[in-house]
């Protein structure tokens, strides 16, 4: 293993759901220090994503500023329960500071319906976490979509984005039902130039876990074909959850081309390594 890159728990992700933005910030701002020193300071071949605090923009901008000259923080960990989607303009300061110390966005799910965030559903609050956990990758989506069509990659041209934990099935319906809906809807949005897909293609990288496992797991082989490149997916365990994904079984049926691509490859190239 020459790098593996952490990520911390939904719960520290919950900073942005809370109702006092001052101590939101502090949290935030302690939490990145305890990072790099329990953490990165342990072993080089370790890369932290910092945490902001999305309540004060500005303030998650001098925070990323802050935190972002250090060589092992290589991006900024957002939750995707929020009050609004991540492609409106609020946000935008976290996006400029991010692409100014040249370091990506993941936004990782499970953070909804918590405090100030968004219900965890588009219909409300369900009543088990069966449901919840099946329903998460809506918020994902609303993000993404946000973010290709309220401009963010236009104004941004640097900024990358990683989806975090959210699936990987979805994906490729989603980006051509992007596509097809800019081809009639563009006129209310002429900042965007181009087709989603591209953006998506340029910008966005998911992570592979959870993978969806159909009964036919050849079937799950024909869904990663359907994505316009295997580029677009980066391997995550989730590790040390108890549903982690084993790197020696989660990938075999496909192509070893295609393996080394989605285990190193592409987070090399995408986090530039």
């Amino acid at each position: 293993m020459s790098h593996a890159i952490l990520i911390g728990e939904s719960s520290q992700l919950n900073i942005s759901n809370m109702v006092n933005a001052d101590a939101a910030t502090a949290l935030a701002s302690a939490y990145n220090d305890w990072l790099v020193t329990t953490w990165l300071s342990f072993d080089s071949r370790l890369l932290g994503s910092a945490f902001a605090a999305t309540q004060d923009p500005i303030a998650a901008a001098r925070e990323i500023d802050r935190i972002g000259s250090h060589p092992q923080i290589i991006q900024i960990a957002l939750g995707s329960g929020a009050r609004m989607p991540y492609g409106q303009r609020f946000f935008y300061p976290i996006f400029e500071a991010a692409e100014r110390n040249n370091l990506a966005i993941a936004i990782h799910p499970f953070t909804e319906g918590s405090l100030i965030a968004n219900p965890p559903t588009a219909a409300g609050y369900p009543s088990h976490y069966i449901e919840y956990h099946t329903c998460i990758t809506g918020s994902i989506q609303a993000h993404l979509a946000s973010l290709v069509f309220e401009g963010v990659f236009e104004r941004f041209p640097r900024l990358r984005v990683v989806i975090v934990e959210a699936g990987v099935a979805w994906i490729a319906p989603f980006v051509w039902r992007m596509d097809r809906e800019w081809k009639s809807l563009r006129i209310e949005v002429p900042w965007v130039k181009r087709r989603p897909s591209e953006y998506v293609n340029e910008h966005v990288r998911f992570t592979t876990q959870p993978l969806d496992e159909p009964d036919n797991p050849d079937h799950l082989v024909q869904i990663i074909g359907m994505l316009s490149s295997p580029e677009l997916l980066m391997f995550s365990s989730d590790y040390p959850h108890w549903d982690f994904d084993n790197p020696e079984r989660v990938l075999e049926r496909f192509p070893d081309d295609v393996q080394d691509q989605i285990f190193f490859e592409n987070a090399q190239r995408f986090y530039q390594l």
